[in-house]
């Protein structure tokens, strides 16, 4: 199975967030997710909006903030991620129309 761009997106940036943070930088600015990561910036910001609501990471307002993960990278699963990113999908659809 494969990923949705959306999904690709947030995993390479959540990996950049969790590897910075390991690093001893906890809070990235979008601008620092996206460079290197070929990432559209308006995109990602979007998907922080989704990822926020879900509770995996946070956003600190002020001169000095920027996006940071709400709780521990080993304890963020990749299936939450993927499922709160992307609709599941129904292989089955194209039986359930009427023609």
């Amino acid at each position: 199975m494969g990923f949705t761009l959306k999904s690709s997106y947030a995993l390479r940036a959540l990996y950049k967030m969790a590897k910075s943070a390991r690093e001893g930088k906890e809070k990235l600015s979008l601008v620092e997710i996206v460079q290197g990561n070929e990432i559209p910036r308006d995109f990602l910001e979007k998907i922080f909006g989704e990822l926020r609501q879900a509770g995996i990471i946070k956003a600190v307002r002020g001169r000095y903030g920027g996006y940071c993960l709400a709780r521990p990278a080993n304890e963020i699963l990749l299936r939450d991620v993927i499922l709160k990113l992307d609709r599941p999908m129904n292989s089955y659809a194209c039986l359930q129309q009427n023609g």
